[in-house]
């Protein structure tokens, strides 16, 4: 009878730790699923900050070439300007410099103006756009 006992208790033993096994390579499983999952979620939270933060860069410079045309308009020796938004001008974002330059010519100006997004060099989001503008041609005035 003790042998039989003592059979029992070896396929016991060998059963529970199979059963082991097989659960510690589910959590393995689990783990590195639950770790793929959260560093996808952080890649596209990073994702969409900086298309959030391209297309901010991209309002700002639209809104440094109206000013542009507008104060070449306004005043015609106008040389150009250099804004700073605040930090708490643009949620999420740590500040804004829009800088415009003009470099006067005989009929039309040529406008240069740059929109910098961000402090950190590596974050830093910059779009620059020049263009010709001559303030007599009728439809630069709307």
């Amino acid at each position: 009878m003790s042998v039989i006992f003592r059979k029992r208790r070896i396929l016991r033993s060998g059963c529970q730790g199979a059963i082991l096994i097989c659960v510690l390579a589910c959590l393995v499983i689990i783990t590195s699923m639950v770790t793929a999952t959260i560093r996808s979620a952080l890649r596209s939270h990073l994702e969409v900050r900086q298309q959030r933060n391209l297309r901010q860069a991209e309002l700002i410079l639209e809104a440094g070439i109206l000013r542009a045309r507008q104060q070449v308009l306004a005043d015609p020796d106008y040389k150009g300007e250099v804004w700073q938004l605040a930090v708490d001008t643009i949620p999420g974002t740590d500040s804004a410099t829009i800088e415009i330059a003009t470099q006067p010519a005989v009929e039309a100006r040529q406008i240069n103006v740059t929109a910098r997004l961000g402090e950190d060099s590596h974050r830093r989001i910059q779009r620059t756009y020049t263009f010709t503008f001559d303030p007599t041609y009728a439809s630069n005035k709307e």
